[in-house]
């Protein structure tokens, strides 16, 4: 009888233990990913002509780069900036529209340069990498229209597992001079099929 209970205590911390470590080999992996995934990131930014601005650990954001330059689709000198957030899942629409606005709010009070709407603009592309990425906050997304003054802010979602890049496919009234533009700029920058693209046409 206890020999028997003893057994079952034994195979289920067995069972548990080999839980336990398939569930840390996963996440090694997906950490794994997202690692090779910012490291090809910081490399195609430079290509483009972003600097990475270093941020504490406080900030909790992954990455941040920014770019300044003359643009003649914004009519004025535009200042750029991508943020990276991972998170791996449990966040929905509502975290979403936080965190970019959070993101447009940083980039907004760093920003130098003359005032926004006076020879100036901002484009801020808040960009949030997950695992398994659900409906419910696609469809948010593909709602959130936020409007500002000379600024915008158009957030993004990857999914690492498929690679997949979701963004607002739609164009606002007021946003039709630009839009397409931003769409056209963040499938450049953050995806990685747009990266073997470019890198297949360098190569010919």
């Amino acid at each position: 009888m206890h020999k028997k209970r003893y057994n079952d205590s034994y195979f289920e911390l067995n069972y548990h233990l080999k839980l336990f470590i398939y569930v840390e080999k996963q996440s090694e992996m997906e950490n794994q990913k997202f690692t090779s995934y910012l490291n090809s990131l910081s490399q195609w930014m430079l290509y483009y002509g972003f600097q990475e601005i270093p941020l504490t650990p406080e900030y909790q954001i992954d990455k941040v780069f920014t770019r300044s330059r003359a643009e003649v689709t914004k009519f004025s000198q535009c200042a750029t900036y991508c943020f990276i957030k991972y998170v791996k899942e449990g966040v929905d629409g509502n975290w979403l529209a936080a965190y970019s606005s959070n993101m447009y709010t940083f980039a907004y009070q760093h920003r130098q340069g003359m005032p926004v709407g006076i020879g100036a603009s901002l484009v801020v592309y808040p960009l949030l990498v997950m695992e398994n990425v659900n409906q419910e906050i696609v469809n948010f997304l593909y709602g959130y229209q936020p409007k500002h003054y000379s600024a915008f802010e158009f957030p993004s979602i990857l999914d690492l597992q498929s690679n997949n890049l979701y963004f607002m496919p739609n164009t606002p009234v007021w946003g039709a001079l630009f839009y397409k533009g931003f769409r056209e700029e963040v499938y450049k920058f953050f995806s990685s099929k747009s990266w073997t693209e470019v890198s297949q046409r360098l190569q010919r």
